[in-house]
């Protein structure tokens, strides 16, 4: 007989979060925690692990990216520039890594505010 009890957890809480979800859970009998798309650091998964040695917690890797998103509404034909951009977690988008690529390129469409920055919205 598995007298295992599982509780998961999926999305981006915060650290503090997740700490108050895992005491709870240890507490009512929870031995099994899975962690899944959390941003949590290296660091911050390891004290988790070493504070709650009795359970099993399996933290599944977030596979998001950090990707542009748009602080204003820009205009077709707008060159885009720094102030133009916010950095959000992503899976689809350019990524931060690739801001050289984008900056004083024109957009090909109107853009509303939060609009994921793809290489189909710039005349590369």
């Amino acid at each position: 007989m598995n007298n295992s009890q599982t509780l998961e957890i999926v999305g981006g809480n915060s650290f503090n979060q997740i700490n108050k979800l895992i005491d709870a859970a240890v507490n009512t009998g929870a031995n099994v925690i899975h962690l899944r798309h959390c941003i949590l650091s290296s660091e911050e998964v390891e004290t988790l692990k070493n504070k709650y040695e009795l359970a099993q917690i399996i933290f599944e890797e977030d596979n998001s990216s950090e990707v542009f998103t748009l602080l204003k509404e820009i205009k077709k034909g707008d060159m885009l520039t720094l102030d133009m951009l916010e950095v959000k977690k992503g899976t689809n988008g350019v990524t931060v890594d690739l801001l050289n690529n984008v900056l004083g390129k024109k957009v090909l469409y109107d853009l509303k505010i939060g609009t994921t920055l793809t290489f189909g919205l710039i005349d590369l």
